[in-house]
């Protein structure tokens, strides 16, 4: 197979994983807009984003699965807490960790903007 045939399936793979993701975090938002402010809903979006990018990096790079919290939790644990508490030991775990948590606000702030630019294009034409 071409390399480009490779690289198109897996970005339409990891799209389709953002789109997925995306989704629930919208469904997420709409609960937490009926128990707090807009503003705070949108913070705790941004660090559940961040919290998904350490995941991502403790499943990448550390090779922790989700079945592992069952099978070995105090080694999945102590292995968290150590980057907690020692965290200029670790750089390249809180690099990862900001890079991709950022890319992924990015991502979903755009998205919410493009959704709202939308609306407002929509509701003008009606108008």
């Amino acid at each position: 197979m071409p390399k480009w045939f490779d690289l198109l399936m897996i970005l339409s793979f990891a799209w389709a994983g953002l789109y997925a993701g995306f989704k629930s975090l919208q469904d997420i938002q709409r609960m937490l807009v009926k128990f707090m402010s807009e503003q705070r809903a949108m913070i705790v979006i941004a660090l559940l984003l961040f919290t998904a990018a350490f995941g991502v990096y403790i499943g990448r790079f550390e090779r922790w699965n989700s079945w592992d919290l069952l099978v070995h939790p105090f080694s999945v644990a102590g292995d968290v807490v150590e980057k907690f508490t020692d965290p200029f030991s670790h750089p390249r775990t809180w690099g990862v960790t900001l890079f991709l948590g950022t890319l992924l606000n990015v991502f979903w702030f755009s998205i919410r903007l493009l959704q709202a630019e939308t609306k407002a294009v929509v509701v003008s034409k009606t108008v």
